[in-house]
């Protein structure tokens, strides 16, 4: 549980390192938790409000990923302008997961 309150507590901290493990858990646990929250959402109340809550948790969730991202790319070693891999669809996608997924960098 340290790793997602690590997650909100350095929002903004884009020079740090973390770790693969501070990355994917508050990175997961995001994602199932939106995941079911849109998915009551949808079945209770249909899919305009379920988008935007979905808005509503991208905005509020962007600048902790982001900074969450930057950390991960220090601590592996690589450059933060690979973020623009991300415009790339697919192809780019697969690019980030695999510079993610690289070891740390002493």
């Amino acid at each position: 549980m340290n790793y997602y309150t690590d997650y909100w507590k350095r929002y903004c901290d884009f020079k740090g390192r973390s770790t693969r493990t501070e990355f994917f858990v508050p990175t997961i646990i995001n994602n199932v938790v939106n995941g079911l929250i849109s998915l009551v959402i949808t079945l209770t109340c249909g899919l305009i409000p379920s988008i935007v809550y979905g808005v509503i948790f991208f905005v509020v969730t962007f600048l902790p990923t982001s900074g969450l991202g930057g950390r991960r790319f220090n601590d592996a070693g690589i450059s933060n302008w690979n973020w623009f891999w991300l415009l790339c669809p697919i192809v780019g996608w697969i690019i980030l997961i695999v510079y993610i997924c690289q070891p740390s960098k002493d």
